[in-house]
């Protein structure tokens, strides 16, 4: 799959904003014991995934997740306060999940090192699910 990188975002450059939506248990799990966080997926796709924009977050949260019984939260991320490199690219596979289905116009931030509970995580967020598993609408707030 040849992705097209447009934008890098690095230390020195305007602040961004970009959510990433984490199983609530590993975020915590990160937290309490002071150790880097990585999604599930982080070794099979390289990097962890994330959204600048909340209007799409439901679209691909609900292709992606909609299935998996955990629980998640949103991290809204400063990329300014982020010490690994942020690419902005095309979709990409979730694990074995294909990004086929997902609006192919938008360029998604992917981030290539752990998180950390420190300055970069700017807010953590509560998510709402619906009874069949969806999401509910994400707000700026």
């Amino acid at each position: 799959m040849n992705v097209k990188v447009v934008k890098v975002v690095s230390e020195g450059s305007n602040m961004v904003l970009i959510y990433h939506l984490a199983e609530a248990e590993l975020w915590d799990s990160s937290c309490k014991s002071n150790t880097p966080y990585f999604p599930p997926t982080y070794e099979m796709d390289g990097f962890i995934h994330a959204t600048k924009e909340l209007k799409t977050l439901n679209g691909i949260a609900n292709h992606f997740y909609k299935d998996s019984l955990k629980d998640y939260i949103l991290l809204e991320i400063d990329t300014d306060k982020l010490e690994v490199e942020v690419k902005f690219e095309a979709p990409a596979d979730v694990g074995h999940k294909s990004s086929d289905g997902v609006d192919t116009t938008e360029l998604f931030p992917h981030i290539f090192g752990p998180l950390h509970n420190g300055p970069a995580i700017a807010r953590v967020l509560p998510v709402i699910r619906e009874e069949d598993g969806s999401f509910a609408n994400f707000e700026e707030s």
